[in-house]
């Protein structure tokens, strides 16, 4: 309806709208999620990425990278996309290091913390996957 209001030519309202809408999915346990050895485990990092390559311009997915296990383990914030030259291969567009574990509290608002450098734009939504209304 806005790109009809604007203007803008039928034939182009997907890429404008492509234009105007990115979502950032936070999922902090994404990479554990991933190289678990438990099944259901990796069917949660598998059906993610199902979206993720249903919506490969417009979804990407925030999460943190963990090398390494106890004192001696680094953190890092990364954001996946799909590399748009290559239809369904997996690509990490940002990766910044961090001094330490994002996650210190509680874990939905530093999850949504962590996952905030990597938007854009004038407005910003935030959305609990469990919120009721």
């Amino acid at each position: 309806v806005l790109a009809e209001l604007e203007g803008v030519p039928p034939e182009d309202v997907a890429e404008w709208v492509d234009s105007k809408f990115e979502y950032v999915v936070a999922c902090q346990m994404y990479h554990r999620l991933k190289t678990s050895t438990v099944l259901e485990e990796r069917d949660k990092a598998f059906f993610i990425d199902e979206l993720r390559h249903q919506y490969p311009s417009r979804m990407k997915v925030a999460y943190v990278e963990v090398d390494g296990q106890g004192s001696g383990a680094s953190f890092a914030s990364v954001l996946l996309g799909v590399d748009p030259e290559r239809e369904g291969v997996d690509r990490i567009l940002y990766k910044v290091k961090l001094p330490g574990n994002p996650i210190l509290g509680e874990g939905k608002p530093e999850n949504q913390n962590h996952a905030v450098v990597f938007t854009r734009g004038e407005h910003l939504q935030t959305l609990d996957m469990n919120q009721d209304n």
